[in-house]
C-alpha cells in the first residue's frame, strides 16, 4: 500500500514538471540556466519513468506469484496421491521461476537415507538416486533443514560426484515436511548458460510454495491412514462375519445334537419327570438358539448386511402366530395377551414375513419380560395405502414397570438395558430392541418408543409392504340364518372387549358388551322378554364377581335362554378350564388371544353351518401316519462326517420309515451315488477330503445324476450361503440344528410318494441291551460314558468298538509324526484323542492325550519323549478288550441272574423302600440304590442292583422297577411283605 502512495506521488511530480516545462517552453523567457534547469528535470524525468516502470514489473510479477500460489494452493490441497503431488509440485515451481530443471528427494526411513522420487529435465535421469546426510544439495537441506541456493553448483565444494559437471548454474533446494517431521527436499536449478539466479522474492515464493506442499503433504498422509483405517476396518469387519459363521457352526453342531435327541426321546414311553426334564432340554435349548441367532442377526446389520426377502405373504398368520408363541407365558404371569387388527389393514401383502414376525417377537418378548400384571396388546394399523402399497403402523402396548424419559432415548442403543439390575432381574442379551431397530430401518421404516415409568409403555413401529394377491382378500361372512343376530361380549377387560366386539361385528354380529356376569345375566333377560334375544355370548372365564363358569352354568338351567350358544374365552389353566367348561355344557372353548379366523371357524362349528372355514384343516405334526407313509421305502444318502450329526439323522430318517446309507464325507458320498440308486442325498457342506460344495459338482457332471435331488444340511448361518448352495446344484436347504419340519418339509418336496409302504419305522430310542458293568472292562468309566450318551447301552458298545477299529494304530501314528518332526500333525492326533476317548470314558488314553497336547503345545520335549509309549500301551490295553464286546454270549452271561443268597434284614428293609420309591418315581430311589451296593460289593446280587442303578440313571424308573422285580423273585423275596 505504501508503495502504491509512493508512486502516485512520483506520477504527480512528473505532470507537474511536464506542465512547468511546456510553459517556459511557450513563454521563450527562458534563459540560459533556466534552460539547464529545464535539462536537469527532464533527467529527473526519466529516471522517475524507469524506476516506475521496474516497479510495475516487479508488482506483475508479484501478482503473478500470489496468483500462482492461490492456484498451487488449491490444486495441492485436492490431491490424495503422493506420486501425483510431487509431480504437480515440480512443475508448478519451475513453472513459476521459469527453471529448465527440478527434483524430489524424500526420506526412506528403512534406508536412512534420501531417495529421488522426482525428475524433471535434467534430473530425470537421477530417478532412483541415494543420498546421505549432507551429501549434495538434497543432504545438505535434509541436514540443516532449511533452504539452500547456491549460485553456480559445478563451483560448489558441496556438489555430490554423483552429479554430472557443466549442466547447472543456480540451484536451490527447499525442506518438505509433514506433521512437523522432515519428509524430503525439492529442488530447482538453472542451466549453467543461463546465468540466472534464484533472488529473494522467488526464494520467498518457493518456501511458501514448499509450506502448501508440506500442508498438501499432511493431507495425503491423514488420507492414507485413513484410508487403511477404513480397510483394516473391512478386513477385521470380514474375518468377524468368518468367525461368527464359523462359532454358527461349532455351535450348532451340538445344538443340533441336543434338539435332535431330545425329539427322539419325546417319542418313546417314559416317565412325566423324565419327559419334563427332555422338554426343558428342548425349551432352554430353543432360547440358546435364538440369544446366537441374535447375535449373528446383530453381526449383519452393524455391517449393513441384511437382507430382506420380497415375497407374497399373509399378515394375518404372522400376527395370530405371536398368540402361540406367547399365550402360555403369559398365562403363567396372569396377564391378558390381546390382538387387535382394524379392519381396513389387508391380509395379502408383499414383503419379509419372517423379518416382519422377528421384529414382533423381539417386542412381544420385551413386553412380557417387564410386565408383571395386567395385559399386552398388539395391534396392527393402516398408515397410508395407494394401488400399490400400503404402510402399516404396528404397536405392542404393555402395563409393565415402564420407562422413563432419561432411558427411552437409549433403549435401542446395542447392549442397553435401562439400568444395570435389569439383566439380572429379567434377563437377555440387550440385544433385541437394537435388532429390530436395524431390520425395521432397513424396510425403510422407522421405530420409536413412548413410556410411564410405573404405567407401562408401547412400541410402535411402521413400515411400507407392497400389495399382493388382488382380489384375493376375503371376507369372512356368516350365512344369512347367523347374518346380523346379537351378541353379547362378557369381559371384565375393557380392550378385550372392543377387540372382541370388532371382530363380531366385522363378522356381520350386532353387538353388546358386558363387563360382569352380574350384567350380563340382567341383558340376557331383558334380551329375551323384548322379544331380540342374544344368539351368542362370549365369555371371559376369569372375572370378579361371578365368574364365566358360573354365569355359563347360571344360563345353562334357564330353560328360557336354552338355545343361547356360548364360548368361553381364557388364558389361564388351559386344559382343566376347558375340562370344566365341557361339563356346564359350554358349546366351544377359546384360548387368549383370539385368533380372528378361529373365531369364525368356531362360531360356524357350534351352529353346525355349512360353508367354507377360515382356516383349512391341516396337520403340521411329524408323527402324521401318513407324512410316514409317503416316505416310507425311500432310499436317503446322508453325507455327514459328525458321528452325533449321523447318529441323529438316521435317528430320524429311519423313524419314518426310510432306508438311510452314510457316507463320512464329500469323496466318498460322490462314490457311493455312482455306484447305488438314491431317491435324495442329505448332503452336508463342511466335511474332510471333499466338501459339500464340491461333492455336489462332481455329483451334477455324472450322467445320470443331473436331477438327483440334493439338500443341503448346514450349521452355517449366513446370508447368502442358500445361494451358494444352489449354484453349486443343489435343490433345497435346511439349516442346522435340524428342525423336523423342515427336514421333512423339504423331503417331501423332492421324494415322489411311495404307492406302497416297503418298510416300517423303525424304533428309535433308548436300547434295553445291557452293557458292561464298569469293572468288567478295566480302564473304562462307563458310567460317566453313559451318561455322556444318555444312557445308550448300545451306542457306547458299538463306539468302543468303533474305537478299536479305528484307532489301534493312533499311538503309533502320534510317534511317526514326531520322528518327521510334523508336530502339527502331533497334535492334531493327541486332541482327536482326547475328544473321543473323554467322551467313551476311557479315563487314561484321556489323561495321556491331553498331557500330550499340553506338552506339544509348551514344547516340553522330556514329557512328550516319556507320555509317547505310555499313550501307545493305553491305547493297546483299550484293543485288547474288542474280543471281549464283540463276543455274543457276553451280554447273557451279564444278564444272568445271580445266584440265591441269604441277605441281611437290613438289606431287605432297603430293598422294599426301593420298591416303593420306584413306584412313585422318586429321585429318592438313587441314593437308596447307592447305599444298598455299597453294602452288597461281595453279594451275587451286586451286578443286578447295578442294573437298577443304570436304569436310574437314564431316568427310566419303570425299567428300574422291573429289573428290581426280577432280582427279588429270583431270590425269593417279597417287596409286599413286612418280613
Amino acid at each position: 500500500m505504501n508503495e502504491l502512495l509512493e508512486h502516485r506521488s512520483q506520477e504527480k511530480l512528473l505532470e507537474e514538471n511536464r506542465l512547468l516545462l511546456e510553459e517556459v517552453l511557450v513563454s521563450r523567457k527562458a534563459s540560459s540556466i533556466t534552460a539547464n534547469l529545464v535539462i536537469e528535470q527532464f533527467v529527473k524525468i526519466d529516471e522517475i519513468q524507469r524506476v516506475l516502470e521496474k516497479k510495475v514489473a516487479n508488482e506483475k510479477r508479484l501478482n503473478k506469484y500470489f496468483s500462482a500460489l492461490h492456484e498451487t494452493a488449491l490444486g495441492l490441497l485436492r490431491r490424495l496421491d503422493v506420486n501425483e503431488l510431487l509431480r504437480s509440485l515440480v512443475s508448478r515451481a519451475a513453472q513459476l521461476t521459469e527453471a529448465p530443471y527440478g527434483f524430489v528427494y524424500l526420506l526412506d526411513d528403512q534406508k536412512a537415507a534420501l531417495e529421488c522420487k522426482v525428475g524433471v529435465g535434467a534430473f530425470a535421469e537421477e530417478i532412483g538416486f541415494i543420498l546421505q546426510k549432507g551429501e549434495g544439495l538434497a543432504g545438505r537441506v535434509w541436514e540443516t533443514e532449511q533452504s539452500v541456493s547456491v549460485s553456480s553448483y559445478d563451483d560448489w565444494e558441496g556438489c555430490s560426484p554423483k552429479v554430472k559437471k557443466n549442466r547447472f548454474g543456480a540451484v536451490i533446494g527447499l525442506p518438505l515436511f509433514s506433521r512437523a517431521c522432515f519428509l524430503g527436499v525439492i529442488g530447482l536449478a538453472h542451466s549453467r548458460d543461463s546465468h540466472r539466479v534464484f533472488g529473494d522474492e522467488e526464494q520467498a515464493v518457493l518456501g511458501r510454495l514448499a509450506e502448501l506442499a508440506s500442508i498438501a503433504l499432511d493431507n495425503v498422509h491423514l488420507y492414507a491412514e485413513t484410508r487403511e483405517a477404513r480397510e483394516a476396518a473391512e478386513i477385521a469387519n470380514l474375518h468377524k462375519s468368518e468367525f461368527l459363521a464359523n462359532m454358527s457352526h461349532e455351535i450348532r453342531t451340538p445344538m443340533n445334537a441336543i434338539l435332535g435327541m431330545s425329539e427322539l426321546a419325546r417319542k418313546l414311553e417314559m416317565p412325566p419327570k423324565l419327559r419334563n426334564y427332555i422338554d426343558v432340554i428342548r425349551t432352554s435349548a430353543h432360547s440358546l438358539l435364538g440369544i446366537l441367532n441374535d447375535i449373528l442377526d446383530f453381526s449383519k446389520i452393524e455391517a449393513g448386511r441384511i437382507v430382506l426377502e420380497e415375497v407374497d405373504f399373509q399378515l394375518r398368520p404372522v400376527l395370530e402366530g405371536l398368540s402361540d408363541l406367547f399365550g402360555e407365558r403369559a398365562a403363567r404371569k396372569d396377564i391378558e395377551l390381546l390382538l387387535a387388527i382394524d379392519p381396513d389393514v389387508p391380509n395379502e401383502l408383499r414383503g419379509d414375513p419372517l423379518r416382519l414376525g422377528q421384529i414382533l417377537i423381539n417386542l412381544t418378548n420385551n413386553a412380557l419380560k417387564f410386565t408383571q400384571a395386567g395385559e399386552i396388546v398388539i395391534q396392527a394399523r393402516c398408515v397410508e395405502k395407494d394401488d400399490t402399497g400400503v404402510r402399516l403402523e404396528f404397536s405392542v402396548a404393555d402395563t409393565g414397570i415402564g420407562i422413563s424419559q432419561e432411558q427411552l432415548g437409549k433403549v435401542f442403543s446395542t447392549f442397553h438395558q435401562a439400568d444395570p439390575s435389569i439383566t439380572r432381574n429379567y434377563g437377555g442379551t440387550g440385544l433385541g430392541l437394537s435388532i429390530s431397530k436395524g431390520l425395521v430401518e432397513a424396510m425403510g421404516g422407522r421405530i420409536w418408543a413412548d413410556s410411564t415409568p410405573g404405567e407401562g409403555s408401547t412400541f410402535r413401529f411402521q413400515a411400507p409392504f407392497g400389495l399382493a394377491g388382488e382380489g384375493s382378500e376375503k371376507s369372512l361372512l356368516l350365512p344369512p340364518e347367523i347374518s346380523s343376530a346379537r351378541a353379547l361380549v362378557v369381559d371384565d377387560n375393557e380392550t378385550a372387549r372392543w377387540i372382541i366386539s370388532e371382530m363380531l361385528e366385522r363378522f356381520s354380529f350386532r353387538v353388546t358388551q358386558s363387563c360382569s356376569g352380574e350384567e350380563a345375566l340382567t341383558l340376557l333377560a331383558q334380551a329375551e322378554s323384548q322379544g331380540d334375544p342374544f344368539r351368542l355370548v362370549l365369555m371371559d372365564w376369569r372375572m370378579p364377581g361371578l365368574d364365566g363358569l358360573t354365569t355359563s352354568q347360571t344360563i345353562r338351567s334357564d330353560e328360557q335362554l336354552g338355545e343361547t350358544k356360548i364360548i368361553i374365552m381364557t388364558a389361564y389353566g388351559r386344559e382343566k378350564q376347558a375340562e370344566k367348561a365341557e361339563a356346564i355344557g359350554v358349546d366351544a372353548f377359546l384360548f387368549k388371544p383370539i385368533k380372528e379366523s378361529l373365531l369364525f371357524d368356531t362360531i360356524m362349528d357350534v351352529y353346525g353351518a355349512p360353508g367354507p372355514r377360515a382356516t383349512p384343516r391341516r396337520s403340521y405334526e411329524l408323527q402324521d401316519a401318513s407324512r410316514a407313509e409317503r416316505l416310507g421305502g425311500r432310499k436317503v444318502l446322508l453325507a455327514e462326517d459328525n458321528a452325533i450329526n449321523q447318529q441323529v439323522a438316521v435317528g430320524l430318517l429311519e423313524g419314518a420309515g426310510l432306508l438311510v446309507e452314510v457316507a463320512g464325507n464329500g469323496e466318498e458320498a460322490v462314490r457311493m451315488a455312482k455306484q447305488s440308486t438314491f431317491d435324495v442325498v442329505l448332503m452336508d457342506l463342511q466335511m474332510p477330503v471333499m466338501d459339500g460344495l464340491e461333492a455336489t459338482r462332481e455329483i451334477r457332471r455324472t450322467p445320470g445324476l443331473e436331477d438327483l435331488p440334493i439338500i443341503a444340511l448346514t450349521a452355517h448361518a449366513i446370508s447368502g450361503q442358500r445361494q451358494t448352495c444352489l449354484n453349486a446344484g443343489m435343490n433345497d436347504f435346511v439349516s442346522k440344528p435340524i428342525e423336523t419340519t423342515e427336514l421333512f418339509s423339504a423331503l417331501q418336496r423332492w421324494i415322489e410318494p411311495s404307492e406302497t409302504r416297503q418298510v416300517g419305522p423303525r424304533e428309535t430310542g433308548l436300547t434295553e441291551e445291557p452293557c458292561p458293568a464298569r469293572q468288567d472292562l478295566p480302564g473304562i468309566d462307563v458310567e460317566n460314558a453313559l451318561r455322556r450318551l444318555g444312557g445308550n447301552r448300545e451306542l457306547l458298545e458299538n463306539l468302543l468298538i468303533r474305537f478299536c477299529r479305528d484307532y489301534a494304530d493312533a499311538g503309533q501314528e502320534v510317534r511317526a509324526a514326531l520322528e518327521s518332526n510334523d508336530r502339527e500333525a502331533a497334535r492334531a492326533l493327541a486332541h482327536t484323542l482326547k475328544g473321543v476317548a473323554g467322551n467313551l470314558g476311557i479315563s487314561e488314553v484321556f489323561r495321556l492325550s491331553s498331557d500330550l497336547q499340553a506338552a506339544l503345545d509348551s514344547g516340553d520335549e522330556p514329557s512328550i519323549r516319556s507320555i509317547v509309549p505310555a499313550l501307545e500301551k493305553a491305547i493297546e490295553e483299550v484293543i485288547e478288550l474288542r474280543p471281549l464286546l464283540e463276543k455274543p454270549s457276553f451280554h447273557a452271561a451279564r444278564a444272568a441272574v445271580p445266584e440265591d443268597g441269604p441277605l441281611p434284614k437290613a438289606t431287605r428293609g432297603q430293598l422294599r423302600e426301593l420298591h416303593l420309591l420306584l413306584q412313585g418315581n422318586d429321585f429318592g430311589a438313587r441314593d437308596c440304590v447307592t447305599a444298598i451296593l455299597k453294602d452288597l460289593r461281595q453279594s451275587p446280587a451286586f451286578h443286578e442292583l447295578q442294573r437298577v442303578a443304570d436304569e436310574l440313571d437314564r431316568f427310566d424308573f419303570d425299567g428300574a422297577h422291573r429289573v428290581l422285580l426280577e432280582l427279588c423273585g429270583n431270590l425269593g423275596l417279597d417287596l409286599d411283605q413286612g418280613s
